[in-house]
């Protein structure tokens, strides 16, 4: 006799039913037994998406699928289903995830301090389709100690900056 031995799994009453029950195969249920000991990753994925009025955006909005909680939030669908799995929801999904001084509105700007010895090439000519190599180009030697110290200043300045922020 071939096939694999009949499981135990809490709350459903086989195998099959547990796949019917949370939308995948009994294929995946295997794997996520296998891998992860429990159910718990499908059974959260499902919980949010049971949801009647929809998937709850981050925002607060509803969208009816995945595929549009993917549009509206800039990932993919698998992205959305990895978030829904993880975590059981979309709060910070499709958000980047960093500090950012108090009151600036994007990206914070880093502007290096002239280093010694090393000269920034302008805008690369070469087709968008060619291996990208390092911009940074020396025609002498570089002093090291100097680059060493400009770093240092750099981030004892952001450190300062972090500080007053806070």
């Amino acid at each position: 006799m071939t096939g694999r031995p009949a499981e135990a799994i809490s709350g459903y009453v086989s195998v099959a039913a547990a796949a019917r029950e949370l939308g995948v195969t009994a294929k995946t249920i295997y794997k996520h037994l296998r891998a992860y000991g429990d159910l718990s990753r499908l059974q959260r994925r499902m919980a949010a998406l049971r949801d009647p009025r929809g998937l709850a955006l981050p925002d607060g909005s509803f969208v009816p699928t995945v595929a549009e909680a993917a549009r509206c939030l800039g990932m993919s669908e698998d992205g959305i289903n990895h978030h829904l799995r993880e975590y059981g929801h979309l709060r910070g999904a499709g958000t980047v995830q960093r500090d950012r001084p108090a009151g600036s509105e994007g990206a914070r700007r880093v502007k290096l301090a002239p280093v010694p010895g090393v000269e920034i090439a302008g805008p690369d000519p070469r087709p968008e389709t060619a291996p990208r190599g390092s911009r940074m180009v020396s025609g002498r030697a570089v002093d090291v100690e100097a680059v060493i110290a400009t770093i240092r200043q750099c981030r004892d300045d952001y450190l300062a900056e972090r500080e007053r922020a806070a």
